[in-house]
Formats: C-alpha cells, structure tokens, sequence
C-alpha cells in the first residue's frame, strides 16, 4: 500500500526487453494486483476485480438490504418485524468482531465508529465499505450458496421484482436432493421437498415461506451429488524406453 513503491512495481513492467522471447520484443504485460492497490489508490477507471465480492460479503450486503426493505409500511406485521430484527441482530456483532488494527479495516474506521449499527444506513456505503471487510462464517460452501439464492429471491419478492430464474434454480437444487431421499436428514424434509416438487408451493410462497425454506433446506445442499462429465479417449500409448 506503499504508492512510492507501487509506481516503480509497474515500471518494471514497462520495460521492453527487446529479444525477450524467440527474438521478439515485448509487446505487453499483465498486473496481477492481488493487494488491491489501484482499488487503494482509486486509480481504477473500469471495472476491477476488487469489485467482486466474495459470497460471505455478497450474503451480509443481502441481509442489509433485506432489513432496509423490511422497514416499509406494508411490511409491518408480526413475522416480518421479528424476521427483520433477526437480520440485524446477526450483522450487528458481524460489525463488531472486525479487527480494528487490521489495515483493510482501518481504511473504513471512519465509517465503523460513527454509523449507529442498529439503523439502516445507506445500502450501497455498506456494500461497498463494509461487506468487503466481513469475517467469514464457519460453514458448508453449499449451505452459503444456498443462503444467498433464498435472500436474492426474497429481496425480489420483497422489490415486487421478477425472480422467475431463481425460483428454476431453487427446484433444481431441491430436484437434486429428492434423488438422495434415503439420507435420514433428507427424508426428514420429505413432506416439504415433495410440496415444492409437485404442488404450487414455490409459485405462492412469500417470505416467511422462503425463509422457511431455506432454514430447512440449507443443511442438505451438500448431499447433492455431484456429476462430473466423462471423456472417452483412445490416445494411444507410446512407450519410449524400459
């Protein structure tokens, strides 16, 4: 994060070495900026890598959003107030346990110290200020993607948006669990794995439903079994020496 040493960094890859590889010069160079420098620097003109977030920090922006959703007038009923004060109360300490003398988060001190965590603050600050900074959680990669599918869908259900596409990915995911039925923990959820397979529980379900779901399901995502593809080759073998 030093500019006095990032600038020479890049000019060493600016210089031409004519001859560099079987006689022909250079003619461009890469910058794999893995510290996030240019992000640092706010040199960055286009799109960066450091744009993408991980899927911990895509699941806490989720949540944000979520909570800041849930605060309209016609959301105001029992199971989404609780639902609500669910959100927030798991993102509060998830604030909280960030390391203060670490220096990606010391970037955003300013912002730590002064929000007040129990309110909605700008969705878009916490995205991009905050989410990056998000320890990540003990849990099944499969689980968490799974997580992230159910809160994108109930923040389209909540936004009135079209969430055709992740209403196909969530049968198929629970398509594939039926196929593994004799695991215990599967069978378990038979009667909801089949209600979503065979009746129009998916196409009328609203929130509470969704976040029943995902709260039932997201333990299972990793039974789903995986099929690798199968390549036939007939390479023969030559043998160069005994």
């Amino acid at each position: 994060m030093s500019k006095a040493k990032f600038w020479p960094m890049i000019g060493r890859g600016t210089r031409l070495c004519p001859g560099l590889l079987d006689g022909k010069d250079k003619e461009k160079f890469y910058i794999f900026d893995f510290c996030g420098n240019f992000e640092f620097f706010r040199m960055n003109k286009g799109s960066s890598a450091m744009n993408v977030v991980s899927l911990q920090s895509a699941i806490f922006h989720l949540r944000f959003e979520l909570a800041y959703k849930l605060q309209d007038l016609e959301f105001q009923t029992d199971r989404l107030m609780e639902y609500r004060k669910s959100l927030v109360d798991h993102r509060v300490p998830k604030v909280k346990e960030l390391n203060r003398d670490s220096f990606a988060v010391r970037q955003h001190l300013s912002m730590l110290t002064c929000i007040p965590l129990r309110t909605i603050i700008d969705t878009l600050l916490v995205k991009d200020e905050l989410a990056p900074l998000i320890e990540p959680e003990k849990d099944e990669p499969p689980a968490l993607r799974f997580d992230a599918l159910l809160f994108a869908i109930e923040l389209a259900y909540l936004a009135k948006k079209n969430y055709g596409r992740g209403k196909k990915d969530l049968l198929k995911k629970v398509e594939a669990i039926s196929t593994v039925a004799t695991i215990p923990e599967v069978k378990e959820q038979g009667e909801l794995i089949d209600k979503m397979l065979h009746t129009d529980y998916v196409e009328r379900a609203d929130v509470n439903e969704f976040e029943y779901i995902r709260e039932k399901l997201r333990g299972l995502m990793k039974y789903i079994p995986r099929r690798g593809l199968i390549y036939e080759t007939d390479f023969n073998d030559e043998i160069l020496s005994v």
